[in-house]
């Protein structure tokens, strides 16, 4: 039926819903192209990182995150580099022990990466999008290695955080923040102050890869014996009851300092603490 308004007729009723229904499939036909556009410029972001970041990772790991860092602006979030670089200064500053770019590297989720990383399905994910990205070993194998979330800010693409395919509620930004909430931990204790152990026997330092680990022996990167006497002056706290010790120019890190607050027992009688009493014996 047509109607008159104004002079001028309707256009009938079907003809109405006939084009509305034209400009909801245009729609939904531009959002769907938008949509591939971007997975497209996604996906080549995150495999142009792999492919420029891969050989690097052969490198020592202050060589490799040095020239991750110098790109940081233009790869990362400012929140995930904030927390990168406080961590890299760490590692800097305090040895692995403080460290998760130190420990373990984090945008390939592995210790022994493979020569090869290839971007595989990109989809959207809550506000941004995320990769997976799989890891092509020599031996012919692969595995999914990564999840990368990134974002977009108008034509610019930025990492906004890597998590374990496997474990995708263990993330990077949540462990850089954990292992800094350590540190602060650790900085507010008694870290800052300089203190003389000494040894009131023979004391073996072993491996730290041995187990079970025995009372009176200190467990670290190397095996040798202290003799009695032995005076190891702090230099810093680590993670996790670890600290480094220096014995004149030889510098211990080890992985458990029983002397150190939050151990129930200090071992008091073997490692004198110069403002812990010795333990009768």
């Amino acid at each position: 039926m047509t109607g008159v308004f104004l002079g001028r007729p309707f256009p009938p009723r079907c003809l109405i819903v006939a084009l509305l229904c034209l400009a909801c499939r245009g729609s939904d036909t531009s959002a769907k192209t938008l949509d591939a556009g971007d997975t497209e410029s996604a996906r080549h972001f995150a495999q142009a990182f792999y492919d420029w970041y891969v050989p690097l990772s052969d490198r020592v790991p202050a060589a490799h995150m040095d020239s991750v860092m110098a790109r940081g602006h233009e790869l990362f979030t400012p929140t995930l580099l904030q927390a990168l670089q406080r961590d890299v200064e760490a590692q800097r500053d305090a040895a692995d022990i403080f460290s998760v770019v130190g420990d373990y590297d984090p945008f390939l989720n592995s210790q022994d990466p493979c020569t090869k990383y290839v971007v595989q399905a990109v989809e959207r994910r809550g506000g941004g999008w995320q990769a997976m990205v799989e890891a092509q070993c020599g031996n012919g194998s692969s595995t999914s290695a990564v999840l990368v979330d990134m974002v977009r800010d108008g034509v610019t693409w930025r990492f906004a955080n890597f998590r374990n395919p496997d474990q995708p509620a263990y993330d990077l930004v949540s462990q850089l923040r954990a292992v800094q909430a350590q540190r602060d931990s650790v900085s507010q204790s008694d870290s800052a102050r300089s203190f003389v152990i000494v040894l009131t026997r023979d004391v073996r330092v072993v491996d730290r890869g041995a187990a079970p680990e025995e009372r009176g022996v200190l467990y670290g990167d190397t095996s040798l014996v202290l003799p009695r006497g032995t005076e190891l002056t702090m230099i810093r706290i680590g993670l996790e009851g670890g600290c480094t010790v220096r014995h004149g120019a030889l510098m211990l890190s080890l992985t458990s300092c029983p002397w150190l607050d939050g151990f129930t027992d200090h071992q008091s009688d073997i490692f004198l603490r110069r403002d812990m009493p010795a333990v009768a014996r």
